[in-house]
């Protein structure tokens, strides 16, 4: 399985499990003398299922980010680190940009003669110009290389084709985990898109 197929397995599972989420709170509570909408003791264990693929598929993409080389001693985990303190920076320094110019202030200035005076205690112009430089810049969708196997062992997950619909659907348990895997699975993760050192700018903004 090549890298840009584990992310999009990856993204589609944590689609599913968001999807079952929400369906398991609309069942779990029901009216005295009507039905729930759905069973949700199985879709429970479905979502177990489904967090147990997840899991699968975060430890395979974050093995493989860890050991590919994309420049001189840099690897793929690298390149996401940067960009996210990337973006994180920018977003610091906007935020001090706009406070400093009176932006958090909703743009009220002084209605009376009497109102004391704002000043700002920041250069906003260089804090702005600060900003531009650090802009994160986007990646092209991907991986700069496409035939970069997924590392690790495969959780047998296929891609799912008719979303969160008949449980069990695209999915199946590769440790024989059902319900009891929703107590205690945990799994971090970097986000999907492989940023490259050739990239042109844009906002930070989604």
């Amino acid at each position: 399985m090549k890298l840009a197929e584990g992310l999009a397995l990856r993204a589609d599972a944590a689609r599913r499990v968001e999807q079952l989420r929400t369906r398991i709170a609309a069942s779990a509570r029901y009216q005295e003398g009507e039905e729930p909408p759905e069973d949700a003791a199985a879709l429970l264990a479905e979502a177990g299922v489904a967090l147990d693929d997840l899991e699968g598929l975060i430890r395979r993409v974050n093995r493989t980010n860890a050991a590919a080389q994309i420049g001189a001693g840099e690897t793929i985990t690298d390149a996401l680190a940067h960009r996210d303190v990337l973006r994180a920076r920018h977003a610091v320094v906007t935020a001090a940009a706009d406070a400093a110019a009176g932006r958090s202030q909703g743009g009220i200035g002084r209605q009376l003669r009497s109102e004391l005076k704002m000043l700002a205690a920041l250069p906003v112009a260089q804090l702005r110009a600060q900003a531009r430089r650090d802009r994160p810049r986007t990646a092209r969708a991907g991986h700069p290389d496409s035939a970069l196997q997924l590392g690790g062992r495969p959780t047998g997950l296929t891609r799912a084709t008719g979303g969160a619909g008949s449980r069990g659907e695209g999915v199946r348990n590769p440790r024989g985990r059902g319900q009891s895997a929703l107590l205690g699975s945990a799994a971090g993760s970097e986000r999907g898109s492989i940023p490259q050192r050739t990239v042109q700018p844009s906002t930070l903004h989604r």
